[in-house]
């Protein structure tokens, strides 16, 4: 992997991007291997990046969480028309934060859907809708389709999307009730993005 080295046990991942580097449709060309690779997501995340203090005097500029997804959901939309194994990765890295968005010490940010006329979202599915408001101020309308096509999978509960959750569940009840879970997830994403797949 032309972009990978490792520091001990740690695996480093370097990706340029940018003007000059990428192609106008936002893909990096690896001249080696000949892949190309989706940067979709990457100017967006890493505007929004903020300083992260690791150790007495040093900080360094991290993805914030709705960075990270919109990363993982341009990531999950590319391998997924790929049908590369990894989009079963994102999937799970998704689905992750659309359960446990703003809980813990950042949960009170549940309780405000309401003002925000998002009524009729229960308590379990209200982070993924404060994260779908978080995400939204993130996005540019060159990332708009990518999103849309993801909404369109993980809206199907038999699609690509709900079907890698569910697949790990051999109880069929179990499944089904995961399946509906999941749909509540995303309805709730989508009704905080304020976006619509066809």
């Amino acid at each position: 992997v032309e972009h990978r080295f490792r520091i001990g046990e740690a695996v480093v991942d370097l990706l340029h991007y940018g003007s000059g580097v990428t192609t106008a449709g936002g893909t990096l060309h690896w001249p080696a291997s000949d892949f190309e690779m989706s940067v979709a997501g990457f100017e967006e995340a890493c505007a929004a990046a903020t300083d992260v203090r690791i150790a007495k005097g040093i900080a360094v500029r991290c993805v914030t969480v709705p960075g990270l997804v919109l990363l993982k959901i341009a990531a999950f939309v590319d391998r997924a028309a790929r049908q590369d194994p990894k989009h079963r990765n994102d999937a799970e890295d998704i689905l992750y934060w659309l359960k446990h968005y703003a809980s813990g010490n950042d949960s009170s940010r549940r309780f405000d859907l309401p003002s925000l006329h998002l009524d009729g979202i229960d308590y379990e599915s209200a982070g993924a809708a404060v994260l779908g408001l978080d995400v939204r101020k993130l996005m540019s309308s060159g990332v708009q389709g990518l999103v849309d096509r993801f909404l369109a999978i993980a809206g199907d509960p038999h699609g690509a999307f709900v079907n890698i959750i569910a697949s790990v569940i051999h109880d069929d009840d179990r499944a089904g009730q995961e399946r509906e879970r999941v749909a509540r997830l995303v309805a709730a994403f989508r009704a905080g993005l304020g976006t619509h797949a066809d």
